[in-house]
């Protein structure tokens, strides 16, 4: 048909092949499709794209999320948690009216009767020395944005197994 419409034939066509996923691919499916065991996080970020993004990918693990916009309305939340308690907590590091670093130092000086909460900070900031003011501040681990599913869900292992070991000894 082509030969009758232009006086010649079409050039042969391969079939295009999808590209095989890379490796974070992979592993952002197996986070997708695996969650370790449901926890209830507190998301502490007051940028509304950031906090549906991390919503979403925690709720893709199978984790429930309760929600704060800023480091204030994150210890409120902390604190309102008692017939409901938070796993784990991941705290944006800059933010109004609170900070996360205020955020977490208050929410370590409230539980110093009961266990210790884990939490990581998700944060734009990878410059150096940052990793360690969050840990200066309490925090346990560190996620740089943008971040992948994967990496958000080794956090989250890191931290949970850090805390098995301590309840252990």
């Amino acid at each position: 048909a082509l030969r009758a419409l232009c006086g010649r034939d079409a050039p042969a066509r391969q079939p295009e092949r999808a590209a095989a996923p890379s490796a974070d691919e992979r592993a952002d499916q197996r986070a997708d499709a695996t969650p370790a065991r449901a926890l209830r996080v507190l998301l502490v970020e007051d940028n509304p794209v950031n906090r549906l993004v991390a919503r979403r990918t925690l709720e893709r693990m199978g984790h429930a999320v309760v929600e704060a916009v800023d480091g204030r309305a994150g210890i409120d939340a902390w604190r309102s948690a008692s017939s409901a308690p938070i796993d784990l907590v991941l705290m944006d590091c800059q933010m109004p009216v609170l900070d996360g670093f205020e955020a977490t130092r208050a929410i370590r000086a409230l539980e110093r009767h009961g266990a210790r909460v884990p939490i990581i900070a998700i944060t734009a900031n990878a410059l150096a020395g940052d990793r360690e003011r969050c840990l200066a501040a309490g925090m346990d681990d560190y996620v740089s944005k943008p971040f992948r599913a994967a990496e958000l869900e080794q956090a989250i292992a890191r931290v949970l197994s850090s805390r098995a070991e301590l309840d252990a000894a």
